[in-house]
C-alpha cells in the first residue's frame, strides 16, 4: 500500500474535520450513528486513511 503525500494527508484531515464537525452538530446520514465508519464515509475518506 502506498503512503499518502502530505498533500492528500492535509487534504483528508481538512474533510474529517469538516464531517466531525457535521456529525457532532447532528447532521447524521440516515441510518448513520456518530462513530468511525459514518465519519470516514461523509468525510470521503476510508478508514485506513485515519
Amino acid at each position: 500500500m502506498a503512503r499518502l503525500t502530505s498533500d492528500e494527508r492535509e487534504r483528508n484531515e481538512e474533510a474529517v474535520r469538516a464531517a466531525m464537525d457535521r456529525l457532532l452538530s447532528g447532521d447524521l446520514p440516515p441510518g448513520g450513528k456518530c462513530d468511525l465508519k459514518t465519519l470516514a464515509a461523509a468525510a470521503g475518506v476510508s478508514r485506513t486513511a485515519f
